[in-house]
């Protein structure tokens, strides 16, 4: 009877210790399996992360920030962003072509009035000017404090005294300065002296006409910024800050060269009228 019981005790100590050794196991694999689970994600999963939050997002935010570049295509071409359209501005606004001809129409003007000047000769207000003439007050003054001289077309010469009492000794002043020239009172008006200029000679001709051409040339090539090609230039430089498509650079360039080609037949023109005129003097 005791050897039973011995045997059953050991039988019920042996499932005791079968289950808890079962218990024990499991729990270390519950405890465990975690750790290997996590441990193999967190091995598997950093290059995907990686790759996602490195890869994608800076190139959204940086198209974001930078309007004005397009998206790349095949071959390396970029499309025109939209803001690009938006921000182009009018040709006018690049190169203003009604002020760039009144600029060219002021040179042309401005060689007018010098070719008046150079077909005179020697024969110029200032040569009138200072003379000096003893007034009806009995003082000594050059014709420009009693007068005012001015040239009258290519060919005279207008003395308009302050005084009408001072015209008789301006007459006789200019007559005694042996400058060849010989004022001549208006019947119409009492203060006032016309002054023919004498005919010119053929030498002289020769060399008003070699002025002429010096004119022609300063005015339409010098480096002043009043000269044609200086204009012309100074708006090439404006087309050179701005983009522009190769369509509009054309037009603007042709319509700028279309008004330099016009003032400069017109700056030839007067020439030639002014050459003319001097020969027939």
């Amino acid at each position: 009877m005791s050897s039973y019981l011995i045997q059953t005790a050991l039988k019920s100590s042996r499932r005791s210790i079968g289950n808890a050794v079962n218990t024990s196991y499991r729990a270390t694999l519950l405890a465990t399996r975690p750790v290997a689970i996590r441990s193999a994600q967190a091995s598997a999963y950093p290059t995907q992360f990686q790759r996602h939050f490195s890869g994608s997002m800076p190139t959204l935010k940086k198209a974001s920030k930078e309007k004005g570049k397009g998206k790349d295509h095949k071959g390396g071409s970029k499309a025109p962003a939209a803001d690009e359209v938006e921000e182009s501005v009018s040709l006018d606004e690049i190169v203003n072509i009604a002020e760039l001809q009144q600029k060219m129409d002021a040179t042309v003007d401005h060689f007018k009035e010098r070719i008046t000047v150079v077909r005179q000769g020697i024969y110029t207000p200032a040569i009138i000017e200072n003379v000096v003439v003893k007034t009806a007050a009995h003082t000594e003054e050059p014709v420009k404090n009693i007068a005012r001289v001015a040239m009258k077309g290519p060919r005279a010469i207008t003395i308009t005294a302050f005084d009408a009492a001072d015209v008789k000794h301006i007459i006789s002043a200019v007559i005694g300065a042996n400058l060849n020239l010989n004022p001549q009172p208006d019947p119409k008006q009492e203060q006032v002296l016309r002054v023919p200029l004498p005919p010119t000679t053929s030498e002289t001709k020769k060399e008003i006409i070699k002025n002429l051409k010096h004119e022609f040339e300063h005015f339409k090539n010098s480096p002043t910024k009043k000269s044609l090609t200086s204009i012309r230039g100074e708006a090439m430089k404006a087309l050179k800050k701005v983009t522009i498509s190769k369509t509009d650079l054309f037009t603007v360039k042709t319509k700028i060269e279309d008004a330099y080609k016009a003032k400069c037949n017109t700056l030839a023109e007067v020439l030639k009228q002014a050459e003319a005129a001097t020969m027939k003097d």
